[in-house]
Protein backbone atom coordinates (compact mmCIF):
# COMPACT_ATOMS: atom_id res chain seq x y z
CA UNK A 1 0.00 0.00 0.00
CA UNK A 2 1.52 3.39 -0.99
CA UNK A 3 2.30 5.85 1.80
CA UNK A 4 0.19 9.02 1.91
CA UNK A 5 2.39 12.09 2.32
CA UNK A 6 -0.02 14.95 1.58
CA UNK A 7 -3.78 15.52 1.90
CA UNK A 8 -4.88 18.92 0.63
CA UNK A 9 -8.49 18.88 1.88
CA UNK A 10 -9.86 16.32 4.32
CA UNK A 11 -13.58 16.70 5.01
CA UNK A 12 -14.24 13.49 6.96
CA UNK A 13 -11.96 11.55 9.31
CA UNK A 14 -12.79 7.84 9.61
CA UNK A 15 -11.81 5.40 12.35
CA UNK A 16 -8.44 3.88 11.51
CA UNK A 17 -7.53 6.83 9.32
CA UNK A 18 -4.10 7.26 10.92
CA UNK A 19 -3.12 3.63 10.37
CA UNK A 20 -2.86 4.35 6.65
CA UNK A 21 -1.38 7.82 7.11
CA UNK A 22 1.68 7.25 9.26
CA UNK A 23 3.94 8.90 6.65
CA UNK A 24 1.72 11.98 6.33
CA UNK A 25 3.72 15.23 6.11
CA UNK A 26 1.08 17.80 5.14
CA UNK A 27 -2.60 17.80 6.12
CA UNK A 28 -5.37 20.34 5.49
CA UNK A 29 -8.73 19.73 7.19
CA UNK A 30 -11.52 22.04 6.07
CA UNK A 31 -15.32 22.17 6.40
CA UNK A 32 -15.33 18.92 8.37
CA UNK A 33 -18.46 19.46 10.47
CA UNK A 34 -18.43 15.95 11.98
CA UNK A 35 -14.96 16.35 13.42
CA UNK A 36 -15.01 16.83 17.21
CA UNK A 37 -11.44 15.86 18.13
CA UNK A 38 -8.16 15.05 16.45
CA UNK A 39 -6.63 11.60 16.58
CA UNK A 40 -8.27 9.80 19.46
CA UNK A 41 -6.39 6.74 18.27
CA UNK A 42 -3.04 5.82 19.86
CA UNK A 43 -1.16 6.46 16.63
CA UNK A 44 -0.10 9.98 15.73
CA UNK A 45 1.32 11.27 12.42
CA UNK A 46 4.83 11.86 13.77
CA UNK A 47 6.13 12.89 10.32
CA UNK A 48 3.58 15.69 10.01
CA UNK A 49 5.26 19.06 9.44
CA UNK A 50 2.29 21.15 8.26
CA UNK A 51 -1.24 21.09 9.72
CA UNK A 52 -4.02 23.47 8.67
CA UNK A 53 -7.53 23.23 10.10
CA UNK A 54 -10.39 25.51 9.08
CA UNK A 55 -14.13 25.91 9.48
CA UNK A 56 -14.66 22.78 11.60
CA UNK A 57 -17.68 23.93 13.58
CA UNK A 58 -17.66 21.10 16.13
CA UNK A 59 -13.96 20.62 16.76
CA UNK A 60 -13.46 20.87 20.52
CA UNK A 61 -10.07 19.47 21.37
CA UNK A 62 -6.63 18.42 20.25
CA UNK A 63 -5.01 15.16 21.35
CA UNK A 64 -3.29 15.25 24.74
CA UNK A 65 -0.11 14.05 23.08
CA UNK A 66 -0.16 16.84 20.52
CA UNK A 67 3.17 18.06 21.87
CA UNK A 68 4.71 14.78 20.70
CA UNK A 69 4.43 15.79 17.02
CA UNK A 70 8.08 16.78 16.98
CA UNK A 71 8.20 17.23 13.19
CA UNK A 72 5.42 19.84 13.15
CA UNK A 73 6.71 23.20 11.94
CA UNK A 74 3.51 24.99 10.85
CA UNK A 75 0.07 25.11 12.49
CA UNK A 76 -2.85 27.16 11.19
CA UNK A 77 -6.32 27.10 12.75
CA UNK A 78 -9.22 29.12 11.35
CA UNK A 79 -12.73 29.61 12.67
CA UNK A 80 -13.27 26.59 14.90
CA UNK A 81 -15.68 28.21 17.40
CA UNK A 82 -15.84 25.32 19.89
CA UNK A 83 -12.10 25.10 20.28
CA UNK A 84 -11.51 27.32 23.31
CA UNK A 85 -8.12 26.07 24.51
CA UNK A 86 -5.19 23.79 23.78
CA UNK A 87 -4.06 20.69 25.69
CA UNK A 88 -2.22 21.31 28.96
CA UNK A 89 0.81 19.61 27.45
CA UNK A 90 0.98 22.48 24.97
CA UNK A 91 2.45 22.75 21.48
CA UNK A 92 5.25 20.82 19.80
CA UNK A 93 8.61 22.44 20.59
CA UNK A 94 9.59 22.43 16.89
CA UNK A 95 6.71 24.71 15.85
CA UNK A 96 8.04 27.66 13.83
CA UNK A 97 4.87 29.20 12.40
CA UNK A 98 1.56 29.62 14.26
CA UNK A 99 -1.54 31.28 12.78
CA UNK A 100 -4.77 31.55 14.79
CA UNK A 101 -7.90 33.07 13.24
CA UNK A 102 -11.03 32.82 15.36
CA UNK A 103 -14.20 34.89 15.16
CA UNK A 104 -15.18 33.30 18.45
CA UNK A 105 -14.06 30.49 20.68
CA UNK A 106 -10.38 30.65 21.60
CA UNK A 107 -9.96 32.27 25.02
CA UNK A 108 -6.31 31.57 25.75
CA UNK A 109 -3.08 30.80 23.97
CA UNK A 110 -1.13 27.61 24.64
CA UNK A 111 0.77 28.13 27.87
CA UNK A 112 4.04 26.81 26.46
CA UNK A 113 4.06 28.76 23.19
CA UNK A 114 6.97 30.75 24.59
CA UNK A 115 9.16 27.62 24.65
CA UNK A 116 8.55 26.72 21.00
CA UNK A 117 10.94 27.60 18.19
CA UNK A 118 8.38 30.10 16.86
CA UNK A 119 9.51 32.51 14.17
CA UNK A 120 6.09 33.81 13.06
CA UNK A 121 2.97 34.39 15.18
CA UNK A 122 -0.29 35.73 13.73
CA UNK A 123 -3.41 36.21 15.83
CA UNK A 124 -6.44 37.42 13.89
CA UNK A 125 -10.06 38.02 14.91
CA UNK A 126 -9.71 36.24 18.26
CA UNK A 127 -12.59 38.18 19.80
CA UNK A 128 -12.53 36.24 23.10
CA UNK A 129 -8.80 36.62 23.74
CA UNK A 130 -8.13 39.07 26.58
CA UNK A 131 -4.45 38.67 27.35
CA UNK A 132 -1.30 36.68 26.66
CA UNK A 133 0.22 34.07 28.96
CA UNK A 134 2.88 35.41 31.30
CA UNK A 135 6.50 34.89 30.41
CA UNK A 136 9.05 35.70 27.77
CA UNK A 137 8.55 35.45 24.03
CA UNK A 138 10.59 32.87 22.15
CA UNK A 139 14.01 34.27 21.30
CA UNK A 140 13.46 32.86 17.80
CA UNK A 141 10.31 34.96 17.18
CA UNK A 142 10.88 37.41 14.31
CA UNK A 143 7.36 38.55 13.35
CA UNK A 144 4.22 39.03 15.44
CA UNK A 145 0.92 40.28 14.02
CA UNK A 146 -2.17 40.94 16.16
CA UNK A 147 -5.27 42.05 14.26
CA UNK A 148 -8.98 42.53 15.05
CA UNK A 149 -8.80 41.25 18.63
CA UNK A 150 -11.65 43.29 20.11
CA UNK A 151 -11.27 42.38 23.80
CA UNK A 152 -7.48 42.20 24.03
CA UNK A 153 -6.38 44.58 26.79
CA UNK A 154 -2.66 43.84 27.08
CA UNK A 155 0.34 42.71 25.07
CA UNK A 156 2.91 40.09 26.10
CA UNK A 157 5.33 41.47 28.68
CA UNK A 158 8.17 39.52 27.12
CA UNK A 159 8.10 41.60 23.93
CA UNK A 160 9.83 44.50 25.69
CA UNK A 161 13.42 44.86 26.78
CA UNK A 162 13.73 45.59 30.47
CA UNK A 163 16.62 47.71 31.64
CA UNK A 164 16.96 45.91 34.97
CA UNK A 165 16.13 42.28 34.25
CA UNK A 166 17.76 39.08 35.44
CA UNK A 167 16.34 37.15 32.49
CA UNK A 168 18.69 35.80 29.83
CA UNK A 169 15.81 35.66 27.35
CA UNK A 170 16.07 38.51 24.83
CA UNK A 171 13.25 39.33 22.44
CA UNK A 172 14.53 39.62 18.87
CA UNK A 173 11.38 40.76 17.04
CA UNK A 174 11.89 42.23 13.58
CA UNK A 175 8.24 43.00 12.73
CA UNK A 176 5.42 44.02 15.09
CA UNK A 177 1.94 44.74 13.68
CA UNK A 178 -1.03 45.71 15.87
CA UNK A 179 -4.26 46.60 14.06
CA UNK A 180 -7.87 47.10 15.21
CA UNK A 181 -7.49 46.26 18.90
CA UNK A 182 -9.93 48.82 20.40
CA UNK A 183 -9.60 47.61 24.02
CA UNK A 184 -5.81 47.73 24.12
CA UNK A 185 -4.73 50.41 26.59
CA UNK A 186 -0.97 50.36 26.88
CA UNK A 187 2.33 48.75 26.00
CA UNK A 188 4.20 46.79 28.65
CA UNK A 189 6.98 48.62 30.48
CA UNK A 190 10.39 48.82 28.91
CA UNK A 191 11.87 49.47 25.49
CA UNK A 192 10.86 47.93 22.21
CA UNK A 193 13.46 45.44 20.96
CA UNK A 194 16.47 47.08 19.34
CA UNK A 195 16.15 44.49 16.54
CA UNK A 196 12.72 45.81 15.47
CA UNK A 197 12.70 46.84 11.80
CA UNK A 198 8.98 47.45 11.19
CA UNK A 199 6.34 48.77 13.60
CA UNK A 200 2.69 49.25 12.57
CA UNK A 201 -0.02 50.49 14.96
CA UNK A 202 -3.49 51.12 13.51
CA UNK A 203 -6.95 51.74 14.97
CA UNK A 204 -6.06 51.16 18.63
CA UNK A 205 -8.11 54.10 19.85
CA UNK A 206 -7.66 53.52 23.62
CA UNK A 207 -3.92 53.05 23.44
CA UNK A 208 -2.06 55.53 25.59
CA UNK A 209 0.70 57.72 24.25
CA UNK A 210 3.90 55.98 23.18
CA UNK A 211 6.51 56.60 25.85
CA UNK A 212 9.76 58.31 24.89
CA UNK A 213 11.55 55.36 26.48
CA UNK A 214 9.98 52.83 24.09
CA UNK A 215 11.75 54.06 20.96
CA UNK A 216 15.43 54.89 20.91
CA UNK A 217 17.93 56.21 18.39
CA UNK A 218 19.95 53.02 18.21
CA UNK A 219 17.05 50.81 17.10
CA UNK A 220 17.17 49.06 13.73
CA UNK A 221 13.69 50.48 12.99
CA UNK A 222 13.22 51.36 9.30
CA UNK A 223 9.42 51.64 9.01
CA UNK A 224 7.07 53.31 11.50
CA UNK A 225 3.37 53.51 10.63
CA UNK A 226 0.81 54.94 13.09
CA UNK A 227 -2.84 55.49 12.20
CA UNK A 228 -6.00 56.47 14.12
CA UNK A 229 -4.11 56.95 17.37
CA UNK A 230 -5.75 59.75 19.43
CA UNK A 231 -3.08 59.47 22.13
CA UNK A 232 -0.32 60.64 19.81
CA UNK A 233 0.38 64.33 20.45
CA UNK A 234 4.02 64.57 19.42
CA UNK A 235 6.51 62.39 17.59
CA UNK A 236 8.98 61.63 20.37
CA UNK A 237 11.22 64.64 19.97
CA UNK A 238 14.79 63.50 19.46
CA UNK A 239 14.01 59.81 19.99
CA UNK A 240 13.20 58.66 16.47
CA UNK A 241 15.64 55.97 15.31
CA UNK A 242 18.28 57.26 12.91
CA UNK A 243 17.79 54.22 10.64
CA UNK A 244 14.18 55.20 9.90
CA UNK A 245 13.42 55.06 6.16
CA UNK A 246 9.61 55.33 6.09
CA UNK A 247 7.36 57.31 8.44
CA UNK A 248 3.57 57.20 7.97
CA UNK A 249 1.22 59.08 10.31
CA UNK A 250 -2.51 59.10 9.61
CA UNK A 251 -5.68 60.26 11.38
CA UNK A 252 -3.91 61.35 14.56
CA UNK A 253 -6.11 64.34 15.35
CA UNK A 254 -4.20 65.41 18.46
CA UNK A 255 -0.78 65.47 16.80
CA UNK A 256 0.34 69.07 17.19
CA UNK A 257 3.86 69.10 15.83
CA UNK A 258 6.47 67.20 13.87
CA UNK A 259 9.86 66.42 15.40
CA UNK A 260 12.22 69.41 15.57
CA UNK A 261 15.23 67.25 14.77
CA UNK A 262 13.93 65.81 11.51
CA UNK A 263 16.96 67.15 9.69
CA UNK A 264 18.97 64.51 11.58
CA UNK A 265 16.94 61.66 10.05
CA UNK A 266 19.29 61.27 7.11
CA UNK A 267 18.00 57.78 6.22
CA UNK A 268 14.35 58.87 5.92
CA UNK A 269 13.13 58.51 2.33
CA UNK A 270 9.33 58.44 2.63
CA UNK A 271 7.22 60.78 4.79
CA UNK A 272 3.41 60.63 4.75
CA UNK A 273 1.20 62.74 7.04
CA UNK A 274 -2.55 62.34 6.47
CA UNK A 275 -5.54 63.91 8.23
CA UNK A 276 -3.75 65.16 11.33
CA UNK A 277 -6.06 68.11 11.95
CA UNK A 278 -4.26 69.21 15.10
CA UNK A 279 -1.05 69.86 13.19
CA UNK A 280 -0.60 73.64 12.93
CA UNK A 281 3.08 74.24 12.27
CA UNK A 282 6.14 72.89 10.50
CA UNK A 283 9.53 72.21 12.12
CA UNK A 284 11.64 75.36 11.82
CA UNK A 285 14.73 73.33 10.95
CA UNK A 286 12.95 71.72 8.00
CA UNK A 287 12.43 68.13 6.89
CA UNK A 288 14.71 65.13 6.55
CA UNK A 289 17.28 66.09 3.89
CA UNK A 290 17.19 62.91 1.79
CA UNK A 291 13.44 62.53 1.32
CA UNK A 292 12.39 60.98 -1.99
CA UNK A 293 8.62 60.98 -1.38
CA UNK A 294 6.53 63.49 0.59
CA UNK A 295 2.76 63.44 1.08
CA UNK A 296 0.59 65.80 3.12
CA UNK A 297 -3.16 65.29 2.97
CA UNK A 298 -6.05 66.63 5.01
CA UNK A 299 -3.95 68.61 7.49
CA UNK A 300 -6.37 71.48 7.12
CA UNK A 301 -5.12 73.56 10.06
CA UNK A 302 -1.48 73.61 8.99
CA UNK A 303 -0.69 77.31 8.66
CA UNK A 304 2.94 77.20 7.51
CA UNK A 305 2.91 78.10 3.79
CA UNK A 306 4.54 75.69 1.35
CA UNK A 307 7.20 78.29 0.60
CA UNK A 308 8.48 77.86 4.17
CA UNK A 309 8.69 74.06 4.10
CA UNK A 310 12.25 74.16 2.80
CA UNK A 311 11.44 71.93 -0.18
CA UNK A 312 14.14 73.56 -2.31
CA UNK A 313 16.73 71.94 -0.04
CA UNK A 314 15.43 68.43 -0.76
CA UNK A 315 17.60 67.54 -3.73
CA UNK A 316 16.44 63.89 -3.76
CA UNK A 317 12.70 64.61 -3.68
CA UNK A 318 11.02 62.97 -6.68
CA UNK A 319 7.37 62.66 -5.57
CA UNK A 320 5.24 65.34 -3.88
CA UNK A 321 1.55 65.12 -2.96
CA UNK A 322 -0.47 67.95 -1.38
CA UNK A 323 -4.18 67.31 -0.95
CA UNK A 324 -7.24 68.72 0.82
CA UNK A 325 -5.31 71.60 2.36
CA UNK A 326 -4.82 75.35 1.95
CA UNK A 327 -8.42 76.13 0.89
CA UNK A 328 -7.66 79.83 0.23
CA UNK A 329 -4.56 79.37 -1.96
CA UNK A 330 -5.30 80.80 -5.41
CA UNK A 331 -2.10 80.08 -7.34
CA UNK A 332 0.61 77.45 -7.18
CA UNK A 333 3.98 77.94 -8.83
CA UNK A 334 7.37 76.34 -8.51
CA UNK A 335 8.92 79.78 -7.88
CA UNK A 336 6.57 80.72 -5.05
CA UNK A 337 6.71 77.29 -3.39
CA UNK A 338 10.42 76.77 -3.96
CA UNK A 339 9.89 73.32 -5.43
CA UNK A 340 13.01 71.25 -6.16
CA UNK A 341 13.81 70.62 -9.81
CA UNK A 342 14.30 66.92 -8.97
CA UNK A 343 10.50 66.37 -8.89
CA UNK A 344 9.27 63.75 -11.36
CA UNK A 345 5.75 63.36 -9.91
CA UNK A 346 3.45 66.07 -8.54
CA UNK A 347 -0.11 65.53 -7.25
CA UNK A 348 -2.38 68.34 -6.14
CA UNK A 349 -6.02 67.85 -5.28
CA UNK A 350 -8.75 69.26 -3.09
CA UNK A 351 -7.41 72.84 -3.09
CA UNK A 352 -10.75 74.57 -3.49
CA UNK A 353 -9.59 78.06 -4.50
CA UNK A 354 -6.66 77.07 -6.70
CA UNK A 355 -7.11 78.77 -10.06
CA UNK A 356 -3.71 78.62 -11.74
CA UNK A 357 -0.60 76.50 -11.84
CA UNK A 358 2.89 77.50 -13.01
CA UNK A 359 5.57 74.82 -13.20
CA UNK A 360 7.96 76.06 -15.85
CA UNK A 361 11.12 75.16 -13.92
CA UNK A 362 10.25 71.54 -13.16
CA UNK A 363 12.15 70.14 -16.12
CA UNK A 364 12.24 66.59 -14.70
CA UNK A 365 8.47 66.39 -14.18
CA UNK A 366 6.90 63.31 -15.81
CA UNK A 367 3.60 62.82 -13.97
CA UNK A 368 1.18 65.58 -12.98
CA UNK A 369 -2.17 65.07 -11.27
CA UNK A 370 -4.58 67.93 -10.53
CA UNK A 371 -8.00 66.89 -9.19
CA UNK A 372 -10.95 68.38 -7.31
CA UNK A 373 -9.66 71.92 -7.67
CA UNK A 374 -12.99 73.45 -8.63
CA UNK A 375 -11.65 76.92 -9.48
CA UNK A 376 -8.82 75.69 -11.69
CA UNK A 377 -9.07 77.22 -15.14
CA UNK A 378 -5.52 77.44 -16.46
CA UNK A 379 -2.42 75.34 -16.69
CA UNK A 380 0.28 77.62 -17.95
CA UNK A 381 4.05 77.83 -18.31
CA UNK A 382 4.38 74.09 -18.70
CA UNK A 383 5.60 72.36 -21.84
CA UNK A 384 3.52 69.20 -21.69
CA UNK A 385 4.88 67.72 -24.88
CA UNK A 386 8.50 68.11 -23.91
CA UNK A 387 8.50 67.23 -20.23
CA UNK A 388 5.32 65.69 -18.86
CA UNK A 389 4.31 62.17 -19.87
CA UNK A 390 1.04 61.95 -17.91
CA UNK A 391 -1.41 64.68 -16.92
CA UNK A 392 -4.62 63.60 -15.22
Amino acid sequence: MPKIRKISKLTCQRIGFMQSSAALESLVIKDCSELTSLWEEPELPFNLNCLKIGYCANLEKFPNRFQSLTSLGELKIEHCPRLVSFPETGLPPTLRRLVLRFREGLKSLPHNYTSCALEYLEILMCSSLICFPKGELPTTLKEMSITNCETLVSLPEGMMQQRFSNSNNTCCLHVLIIINCPSLKSFPRGKLPSTLVRLVIMNCTKLEVISKKMLHKDMALEELSISNFPGLECLLQGNLPTNLRQLIIGVCENLKSLPHQMQNLTSLRDLTINYCRGLVSFPVEGLAPNLASLQFEGCENLKTPISEWGLHRLNSLSSLTIANMFPVVVSFSDDECYLPTSLTSLSIWGMESLASLALQNLTSLQHLRVSFCTMMFSLFSINTKKHVQDIY
